[in-house]
């Protein structure tokens, strides 16, 4: 069974961290920082949640959405190994994570060869290389 948990981006503070709690009804989320001693109470629509797949990279780093892998793919007749960087989702239709390949193409397949680069909130940029 795989395990739930979530981590939320605080945009304000520009900061990563676990959270403890969600308070679904009040809309509000518990977030303890790795710089703080303390959890912070925060209102859902001021931090994005982003839920665990599940799953881990090459290094054993858990993998989130907003998450940026990167793997390599060799193309027919080349000897040439291909970096590839994409963002994992969750895709609501099919209700499984999946790369971000462009706004209508998503791959829903993952392999143990993915290595965790960022994230698409503190490091955007690493997409467009």
């Amino acid at each position: 069974m795989r395990e739930i948990k979530y981590q939320a981006w605080h945009p304000e503070s520009y900061r990563m961290g676990e959270v403890y709690q969600l308070d679904l009804i009040d809309g509000f989320v518990e977030v303890k920082f790795p710089d703080s001693p303390v959890a912070i109470n925060y209102p859902m629509e001021r931090v994005n949640l982003r839920q665990f797949t599940g799953m881990k990279d090459k290094n054993g780093v858990e993998l989130y959405e907003g998450d940026i892998v990167e793997y390599y793919v060799k193309y027919i007749h080349s000897s040439i190994l291909h970096a590839h960087r994409k963002e994992i989702i969750f895709d609501e239709e099919n209700l499984c994570f999946c790369l971000k390949y462009s706004n209508e193409l998503l791959v829903c397949q993952f392999s143990d060869e993915f290595e965790k680069v960022g994230t698409v909130f503190e490091n955007p940029e690493l997409l467009t290389k």
